[in-house]
């Protein structure tokens, strides 16, 4: 399973779009730091907990869950924290059962950035906790084609010229 989490992500991944105009467009995708992963049994909990890892993700655990046990093994791996919805760090919950109302209370209440929420009851997708980025750089001459520029303007010059 560690072996398909490493193929089956895109950790470094990066595609370079062709602009019309002479930009260059990149698109990148960012792993998110810290996971969440809430409720489930050890079995399904330790199998998205490998993918996280293989993924170069760090996961968290309330004290409670089946994962909290292991977090002195799993040094660098595995957090563990009595409150994992007030963690600031956490941009993403892996919700393993169905969340409590009250846990998306909590989170909608905290402070900091908005907490994604992916529903893995059936398994967990990895590439749902990816974050699509663009980047585009102007390549061309303070900002514009030239010989677009020319192109535009060419039918225009035979029109003004009063010879």
């Amino acid at each position: 399973m560690a072996g398909e989490s490493k193929i089956h992500n895109l950790r470094h991944a990066q595609a370079r779009l062709d602009g019309s105009v002479g930009e260059e467009n990149t698109l990148t995708w960012r792993s998110p730091k810290h996971i969440w992963i809430n409720g489930g049994d050890q079995e399904h909990a330790l199998a998205a907990l490998i993918q996280i890892a293989a993924a170069g993700m760090q996961a968290v655990v309330a004290y409670d869950h089946p994962l909290a046990g292991w977090h002195t093994r799993l040094n660098g791996i595995l957090r563990v924290s009595s409150h994992p919805e007030q963690q600031t760090f956490v941009s993403h919950l892996v919700s393993l059962d169905l969340p409590q109302p009250q846990t998306k209370m909590d989170l909608a209440a905290r402070k900091g950035a908005v907490v994604r929420v992916i529903d893995a009851r059936q398994g967990l997708d990895l590439l749902q906790l990816f974050e699509e980025t663009a980047h585009s750089t102007d390549t061309t001459i303070a900002g514009c084609n030239p010989e677009l520029l020319a192109a535009t303007f060419a039918p225009m010059q035979d029109t003004l010229r009063q010879d």
